[in-house]
């Protein structure tokens, strides 16, 4: 049977053993190995691409939209420019007209209904 100071000297191993161990962490292993220096490397590289990926991206949806909202600016100004022109064609036109050919022509005035005059019921 094993004495007390062989048992004794047995733990004690033990527990140097466990302490050694202890002190053998991942992260300890990875500095010692070089692993970390690797992982490093990589997580910055991917994070430099992702950049790089998201600043190509923001300048290609900014052209896109640059260029739709230039479409869709053009579009509505013809639509707002037809408008007035069809507005000032029906009322102003007319009326200008009108005064211009009683300016220039005064002698053809007959008292009557104005030149250019339209009955309420053509529109």
């Amino acid at each position: 049977m094993a004495s007390v100071a062989d048992m004794k000297a047995e733990l004690q191993a033990l527990i140097d053993h466990a302490e050694a161990a202890s002190n053998n962490t991942a992260l300890s292993i990875a500095l010692q190995t070089g692993r970390l220096d690797l992982v490093t490397i990589l997580l910055t590289s991917i994070a430099v691409i992702l950049a790089i990926g998201g600043l190509m991206a923001y300048f290609d949806i900014r052209s896109r939209v640059t260029t739709i909202a230039e479409r869709v600016a053009r579009e509505e100004c013809l639509k707002i420019a037809e408008g007035r022109i069809l507005e000032f064609s029906n009322d102003e036109l007319p009326k200008q007209v009108r005064r211009l050919m009683e300016d220039l022509l005064p002698q053809h005035s007959t008292g009557g209904e104005e030149y250019g005059a339209e009955e309420e019921d053509e529109r």
